[in-house]
């Protein structure tokens, strides 16, 4: 999908919330497309610290595409956030 690309290309340009944006809009033409569910989710590890969000867009690919190509990628790479997740130190309330 080209909005997809062009999500991806403000991403490569440092620009997470447009990127996140424009995968948001791709979505609504598409609401299970892999690439565009894949790329959101990394944008939303990488660029905003957003693990649980991530891996809930990582888990929605593989539920509505359950054949896909990239899964022991998509997988591997939500497995690699969730341990950088459970690897943070708790933060202690003051």
């Amino acid at each position: 999908f080209v909005r997809t690309d062009m999500a991806t290309a403000y991403w490569y340009m440092g620009n997470a919330d447009t990127a996140i944006a424009e995968f948001n809009k791709a979505l609504t033409y598409a609401p299970n497309s892999p690439n565009t569910l894949f790329n959101r989710g990394l944008v939303k590890w990488k660029g905003k610290n957003d693990i649980d969000g991530a891996v809930a867009d990582w888990k929605k690919l593989l539920a509505a595409n359950p054949n896909y190509e990239g899964k022991s990628n998509v997988e591997q790479t939500m497995a690699e956030a969730k341990s950088q997740a459970a690897a943070k130190p708790a933060l202690i309330a003051k």
